[in-house]
């Protein structure tokens, strides 16, 4: 599955406007950072996973690593500024595009569609790509 602006990622361009428009969606008032509730929301909107709580501790994490002057105790307090949630969706979009780019990879290989491969499947793709 491909978002809508892989295209931009795989040359190297940033897609802010696409990303920032989502997080000012949910920037309720204008806070300038996403609590939880936010983030989790903003989180699949752009990139079709949903943010663990692991994710967000760690974001509450590297807030209080810092500097940021609220005290944060956990995921249910976290307060996700814009380049950190800029920064999450960018890592969840490459790993989209990786595992993508390796089940295609796979089907290649795979060219009976059992869902395994062999030996012999392997062997014959790379015969197949091989100079003569």
């Amino acid at each position: 599955m491909r978002y809508f602006f892989d295209a931009e990622l795989e040359k190297g361009a940033t897609p802010p406007s696409a990303i920032k428009s989502i997080f000012e969606k949910y920037d309720k008032g204008g806070k300038g950072y996403l609590t939880k509730d936010e983030f989790y929301l903003a989180g699949i909107e752009v990139t079709g996973f949903k943010p663990t709580k692991f994710d967000i501790e760690q974001l509450a994490i590297r807030n209080r690593q810092e500097g940021d002057d609220t005290p944060v105790v956990g995921a249910d307090e976290a307060k996700i500024r814009w380049y950190e949630y800029d920064e999450w969706c960018r890592a969840k979009l490459r790993l989209a595009n990786i595992n993508e780019d390796i089940r295609e990879a796979f089907a290649l290989f795979d060219a009976s569609s059992k869902g395994f491969l062999r030996m012999e499947d392997v062997a014959n793709a790379i015969t197949a790509v091989s100079p003569s």
